[in-house]
């Protein structure tokens, strides 16, 4: 009995301790695809591509997630962001603006600071970072979904 319970307790705390959240899968797929082009490099496509990879459910469509109010809940790494007419600002006076673009968290920085990581920003379709200050938006919309 005793070596029944050692045998069982160290398999749960050994396959508990690798375990991964889906967002953190979201983000591991997403670092092995740093500086590549994804399917037709269009933003959408790294959405698609690193969801199915961590096994979300999603609609295949436009729905990532559990929509969330990062205000009222702690955004977390493989969180996908949908900007509408987002405007930012930066500290060095340069700004970004978006029309439709959509983005994975990355990192999640203090100070409601961030990084995402996205393609097809500036005429660049490969996988990359951007740092962004959340505080910094001065108009537009951010939907936060979290995927499971």
């Amino acid at each position: 009995m005793k070596k029944s319970f050692l045998m069982l307790a160290l398999f749960i705390f050994t396959n508990s301790v690798g375990a991964q959240t889906v967002g953190e899968k979201i983000v591991k797929y997403c670092k092995s695809q740093m500086g590549k082009k994804i399917d037709r490099g269009e933003c959408w496509d790294l959405i698609s591509a690193a969801l199915n990879y961590a096994g979300a459910t999603w609609n295949k469509y436009d729905v990532y997630g559990t929509v969330y109010d990062p205000k009222k809940e702690k955004i977390q790494v493989g969180d996908v962001i949908e900007m509408q007419n987002a405007k930012f600002e930066f500290e060095d006076g340069t700004w970004m603006k978006v029309v439709e673009h959509y983005a994975i968290v990355y990192e999640v920085g203090l100070d409601n600071k961030i990084t995402i990581v996205h393609q097809n920003h500036n005429n660049i379709r490969k996988v990359q970072t951007l740092d962004l200050d959340l505080d910094g938006q001065t108009s537009g919309k951010l939907i936060f979904y979290r995927p499971s």
